[in-house]
């Protein structure tokens, strides 16, 4: 879906995958937060690092819910109170299940983060084509400045989940080594899934 976006897709078709992204990227700040709640000590900081990143490091501008609805609003895009959620079919929220089974159920909790490295690992390869293809339609840096910081800042944030996190509990606990995977696995799933049909859908517009 990404080579589309970067090559192929129209203006429309673009505007359309912004809405579609936007229910989940306003609240992944909270997804994050999760991660925090009973975290071991040792990986606190690293996970703290990365909602201080989710902040904008507290300047309320640069809050990445705050660039993404700036994404939106410069290209006149109206955000409904929704986030546009009535866009999700079955695969979109199974994607979205796949990050709250371990919210809310904490037995799934080293799920969540095999999600969640997965999520940061696969961000800054698919967003450099994004925004190679908001460029070709025309539009500037400061329209996707959403996209393009989390092109570097998830390179660290994908390494960091994996080695500062993961590999931090799993040398601890052994048992969790399954667990990771599987949540790695299901975050790759539901990714593919979801935008198998999501690319099916703006080749209709």
């Amino acid at each position: 879906m990404f080579d589309f976006l970067e090559k192929d897709a129209s203006r429309e078709q673009l505007y359309y995958f912004f809405k579609s992204d936007s229910a989940l990227n306003l609240i992944f700040f909270d997804l994050v937060a999760y991660t925090l709640i009973g975290s071991q000590p040792e990986t606190r900081g690293t996970i703290s690092e990365n909602l201080w990143d989710e902040v904008g490091h507290g300047d309320n501008i640069f809050t990445h819910v705050n660039l993404y609805k700036d994404v939106l609003s410069r290209q006149d895009i109206q955000l409904p109170q929704n986030h546009y959620i009535n866009m999700y079919g079955v695969e979109a929220l199974a994607g979205h299940n796949a990050f709250m089974i371990g919210c809310i159920n904490r037995s799934h909790y080293y799920k969540l983060l095999g999600v969640m490295a997965m999520t940061e690992v696969l961000d800054p390869p698919q967003y450099e084509k994004l925004v190679n293809g908001c460029i070709r339609l025309g539009l500037i840096d400061r329209d996707v400045k959403y996209y393009t910081e989390h092109i570097t800042i998830d390179i660290k944030h994908g390494d960091d989940w994996l080695y500062n996190v993961i590999d931090v509990i799993a040398r601890k606990y052994k048992e969790s080594r399954p667990e990771f995977y599987a949540g790695c696995l299901l975050r790759l799933n539901t990714a593919e899934k979801y935008y198998d049909q999501l690319l099916g859908k703006l080749k209709t517009l």
